[in-house]
Parts: C-alpha cells; structure tokens; sequence
C-alpha cells in the first residue's frame, strides 16, 4: 500500500505442529473406556453438564470410570508430551 511500510520480524506459529491420533471405546461404556493412542497418559480429568471436576484413576490405555454416576462427561486427557485430547462419553 503507498505510503505504509509493515516490517515483520519474527512470526509466531505452529511450525511443528503435529497433531496426535486418539480413539476411545467403549461409547457408551460402564466401567473403563480404553484409550487408543502411542502417547502416554499423564493425568485424566472428568467434566460433567455442570462443570464438576473429578480426576480419574488409568493406566496406560485405561481409564477407570467407576467413581462416576451415569450421565455425560468430558474427559480431558493431559499427555507426557504436553497435548491434550478431550473426548466426550456416555457413563451407564
């Protein structure tokens, strides 16, 4: 444009950007839901309708979803690697 100059030093982005493959099963599940991923999990939170919060007990592809009542949830999965996948279930 005349009269204006942009100067551009340095740019942030997402240059390395990877993103990690995840599935889960079962859906609707009553126990555990197994978690398909080469990631490793690092902390496993839970969100109902209402926002409550509930850190969830796993392993290294299971978690375990006795504590929580029927109903839909949000697991937010937290990795060793800094990612995270959040995953909707169905609790029976």
């Amino acid at each position: 444009m005349p009269g204006q100059s942009i100067n551009v030093g340095e740019t942030l982005g997402t240059e390395n950007f990877k993103p990690i493959s995840v599935n889960h099963y079962p859906n609707p599940a009553q126990t555990n839901v197994f978690v398909d991923t080469t990631e490793k999990i690092k902390k496993v939170i839970s969100y109902d309708i209402n926002g409550r919060t509930l850190e969830l007990p796993y392993s290294f592809s299971s978690i375990d979803i006795n504590k929580l009542e029927q109903g839909h949830y949000f697991l937010d999965v937290f990795f060793e690697n800094d990612k995270r996948s959040i995953m909707k279930i169905i609790k029976n």
